[in-house]
C-alpha cells in the first residue's frame, strides 16, 4: 500500500509526503511496481527535477531497468525531459545502456530529433554507431524521421578514431540512405549523399537507395477533416487550448476499425457470430503506463445477442513544441488545376496500366483534356478524357501580366504508378477531386469529402515527380 501511495505521490509531485514515506522505509526508494519500474523511472517520466534529485540523494539505483530493459535515462530521453537527462548523466547514468530491443538512449534521441539531448549524450561518450537488435544505428533512426539537424550532429561528431558509419546495413540490408529515400525525406538524402553515402549499396531485395519508393516515387498526405465528419459527439480537455496531438500507426488503427465494418453478407449468417455495428467509441487512456487510443465497438448479432469488442492502439502524445514543427509540404504554384473524373473509373484504368510500367505520365491542358500515359520500349498507351472543368481557382490566381496559356499545350509530370494507385484508394470518400500539376516537380491532389462549398474535409496528396534523365 505504501508503495502504491509512493507512486501516486510521484505522479502528483507531492515531494513532502514522499520524503516522509521514504524516511519511514528507505527500501522504497528502489521498490518496483508490476512493470518493474522504480520511483526513479516515474520521476524521469513525470519531469519532476526536484523529485529526481531527492531520489538520487537517497541512493536510487540510477541504471536499474524495468521489465522492458528501460533505464530512467531511456525514459527521460524519449520524453524529451532535458533537465532530467542532464541530471541523470551527471549522476553517472550509463549513456550506452541498451533496453531489451538493443536500443540505446541515443537511438531514441535520434528518433525524436532531440538534438540538444543528443549533443549531451555524445559529449558523455554515447556510441554514435551503436546497433540495436534490428542492426540499426542512430543514423538509421535520424534518416527515417528526416531529421537533418540530427544527421548533421552525428556526422559532425566523427573523430579521427571514431567515424560515423554511413553505410551500415540493418537486418534487411537497408542503409540510412535507403531509409531516407523510402520515407521521402529528400533533404536528408542529399545530406547523406554529400557526406559520402553509397548510392549503389543493395538491400536484401536487390534495391539501391534510389530504387525504393520514396523520393521520386513516394507519397505524402496532409489532411484537414472537420470533427463533425468523424464524430457524432466528442469531448476533449487539455492544457494546450483543448487540443491533443498524437502519433499513431495507420496500420494499427485500420486493423482496429475493421471490426466496426463487418461485411454486409455476414449479417445474414445463421452462425450468430457476425454482427451489425451500432456504435464506435474512441477514448484516450493509459495501459501499463503507455498512452493508448481505446476503441470500443458495440453491436448486435442477427439473433439479438449484444457484442462488444475492444482494442487498445498504442499512441504517442506529442508536445506542443513538436506539433509546431509540423507543416504542410511547400510546393511551387501549380501550372494547371483540373477537376478529375470519377476516381473509381481512374482506378480501373490505372490498375490495368500498372503491370506494364512503373512510371505514369499525367498531362493536362486548358481545354480540359486529361491524359494518363505509359511509354516503355515494348508498349505505349494513352488514355484521354475531354471537356473536364478548369476550376475558378486557376483563373483567380492568374495575374493580368501573365501570358494567356495555349489551350492546347499539355503540362505534364511523371509520377510513380504505384503511388498514384495508392492515392486512388481515396475513391471511397471522394466526391470531387482537383488535380494540380507542378510541371516536372510534383502532382498535388485535393480530395474533398462532401461538396466543395461545404466539404467535411480535404485530403491533400503530394506525389513527387520522377525526373526523366533521358
Amino acid at each position: 500500500m505504501k508503495h502504491i501511495a509512493l507512486l501516486i505521490m510521484l505522479s502528483t509531485d507531492q515531494i513532502g509526503l514522499l520524503r516522509t514515506l521514504i524516511a519511514e522505509n528507505p527500501s522504497l526508494v528502489n521498490a518496483v511496481d508490476a512493470d518493474e519500474r522504480t520511483p526513479l523511472h516515474w520521476a524521469a517520466s513525470s519531469g519532476s527535477l526536484e523529485t529526481l534529485r531527492y531520489l538520487l540523494d537517497q541512493k536510487a539505483e540510477v541504471d536499474k531497468v524495468d521489465g522492458s530493459g528501460w533505464s530512467a535515462l531511456h525514459i527521460a530521453v524519449s520524453a524529451g525531459n532535458d533537465d532530467i537527462v542532464e541530471e541523470l548523466v551527471g549522476s553517472g547514468a550509463d549513456v550506452n545502456k541498451k533496453n531489451s530491443k538493443g536500443i540505446s538512449p541515443l537511438h531514441y534521441a535520434a528518433s525524436k530529433s532531440r538534438i540538444d539531448i543528443g549533443k549531451l549524450l555524445i559529449s558523455r561518450g554515447a556510441d554514435i554507431n551503436a546497433k540495436d537488435k534490428a542492426n540499426q544505428t542512430p543514423l538509421h533512426r535520424a534518416a527515417t524521421t528526416g531529421s537533418v539537424g540530427f544527421i548533421r550532429l552525428l556526422l559532425d561528431s566523427s573523430t579521427s578514431t571514431l567515424k560515423t558509419r554511413l553505410n551500415t546495413q540493418d537486418r534487411v540490408g537497408n542503409t540510412p540512405l535507403h531509409l531516407a529515400m523510402e520515407s521521402a525525406h529528400a533533404q536528408a538524402a542529399v545530406v547523406l549523399i554529400e557526406a559520402g553515402a553509397d548510392r549503389g549499396r543493395l538491400n536484401q531485395d536487390g534495391e539501391a537507395p534510389e530504387d525504393v519508393d520514396g523520393v521520386g516515387g513516394g507519397i505524402q498526405v496532409w489532411s484537414q477533416i472537420k470533427r463533425d465528419s468523424i464524430f457524432s459527439s466528442y469531448r476533449i480537455q487539455s492544457n494546450s487550448g483543448n487540443e491533443i496531438t498524437v502519433n499513431i500507426s495507420c496500420e494499427a488503427l485500420i486493423g482496429a476499425l475493421k471490426s466496426a465494418s463487418a461485411p454486409a453478407v455476414a449479417t445474414n449468417s445463421t452462425s450468430g457470430s457476425s454482427y451489425d455495428t451500432e456504435e464506435v467509441i474512441m477514448k484516450l487512456a493509459k495501459k501499463n503506463d503507455l498512452a493508448v487510443l481505446n476503441i470500443e465497438v458495440t453491436g448486435s448479432t442477427r439473433a439479438g445477442r449484444r457484442v462488444r469488442i475492444g482494442h487498445d492502439v498504442k499512441i504517442e502524445v506529442m508536445k506542443p513544441v513538436d506539433v509546431a514543427k509540423l507543416s504542410e509540404p511547400m510546393c511551387p504554384d501549380p501550372d494547371i488545376h483540373l477537376i478529375l473524373p470519377s476516381l473509381q473509373k481512374l482506378r480501373t484504368i490505372v490498375e490495368r496500366l500498372r503491370p506494364m510500367s512503373d512510371v505514369l505520365a499525367v498531362r493536362a491542358n486548358y481545354s480540359g483534356c486529361l491524359k494518363l500515359s505509359i511509354n516503355t520500349e515494348s508498349v505505349k498507351v494513352d488514355t484521354e478524357w475531354k471537356n473536364l472543368t478548369i476550376p475558378p481557382m486557376m483563373r483567380d490566381t492568374a495575374s493580368q501580366d501573365d501570358p494567356i496559356p495555349d489551350p492546347e499545350e499539355f503540362l505534364s509530370v511523371l509520377v510513380s504508378a504505384k503511388s498514384f494507385s495508392k492515392f486512388l484508394n481515396s475513391h471511397v470518400v471522394s466526391t470531387t477531386t482537383i488535380a494540380c500539376i507542378c510541371q516536372n516537380y510534383c502532382l498535388i491532389l485535393y480530395v474533398y469529402i462532401g461538396d466543395v462549398a461545404d466539404a467535411g474535409g480535404v485530403l491533400t496528396f503530394y506525389i513527387p515527380a520522377i525526373i526523366d534523365d533521358e
